[in-house]
């Protein structure tokens, strides 16, 4: 129930607080008294669409607060659902800025107009005299069907399991991909293990594997020193212990690049040593 209403700043008003007590209250006036700007700026608190024109001072910010007695409206679940702090004494403000901007608060908390609208629809309902489409809506039919059968405890009940079920229900879809995640990775290391059984892996089998691909990366160098120890080897020219210790100095660069030139090494240091 609407029982506040407080405008700043809008339209022809240039402050306006009003209190509206449980029962009916009339509003009346003539033409022009001011009656429609009443309705405008309530709806502008419940998340219509704001325009600058409609600023009294459009060098200053429009102001409208409404404060609303919700206990008996059972709509503790949808401020959970919008992420707002539920009060039984709701008030909800809209601010229009002279630049343009809209903002929107339930009990101080800024929310998006998206958010005001599916509020406001559970506060207040405006009616005009050519409004009875609603009578045919499925969903206000169920509420003034609940209001009369005063259904408000079965409805926050249901409401409340309902969201359990949900919270249960996204726990559970969790934990099913989780585990499909895990079977997908459990197969995954299956494969890769029974590839390295296939592998028929070996102890020294990795230093073999890098020796091997150390030679290959130096391949250039090892075809170079190669040629030329195979061309000082053929060579009939004199100064022996020279062309040993060039020798010698060719096969520490191979053994160096490769381990399988270790014995070449040894075995052309040993020739230089006997020289």
């Amino acid at each position: 129930m609407l029982t506040h209403l407080k405008i700043k700043n809008f339209a022809l008003i240039e402050e306006l607080e009003a209190s509206f007590s449980s029962g009916m209250t009339c509003i009346t006036g003539e033409t022009g008294a001011g009656k429609s700007i009443l309705l405008g700026g309530l709806s502008l608190v419940l998340g219509k669409r704001a325009d600058l024109s409609s600023l009294f001072n459009p060098t200053q910010k429009c102001v409208v607060e409404a404060s609303f007695n919700i206990c008996s409206y059972a709509l503790r679940p949808l401020f959970e659902d919008l992420d707002l702090d539920y009060e039984e004494e709701t008030v909800v403000r809209r601010e229009i800025l002279p630049q343009g901007k809209s903002r929107a608060f339930v009990n101080d908390t800024p929310v998006t107009l998206a958010a005001l609208e599916e509020l406001s629809r559970y506060l207040i309902d405006i009616h005009s005299q050519n409004d009875t489409a609603t009578l045919l809506e499925s969903d206000y039919q169920f509420q003034v069907l609940d209001a009369l059968a005063k259904n408000q405890k079965p409805l926050s009940d249901y409401q409340h399991t309902l969201s359990e079920y949900k919270a249960v229900k996204k726990s559970y879809q969790q934990l099913k991909l989780d585990s499909e995640k895990a079977k997908a990775s459990a197969s995954l290391d299956d494969f890769l293990y029974q590839e390295l059984l296939k592998l028929n892996l070996k102890e020294g089998l990795q230093e073999d594997l890098e020796s091997r691909h150390n030679a290959l990366i130096h391949v250039d160098f090892l075809q170079s020193n190669l040629a030329e120890s195979i061309q000082l080897m053929d060579s009939e020219s004199l100064g022996l212990v020279d062309q040993l210790l060039r020798l010698r100095s060719l096969a520490s660069g191979l053994a160096q690049k490769s381990g399988q030139f270790s014995t070449l090494y040894e075995r052309f240091s040993a020739l230089f040593v006997e020289a």
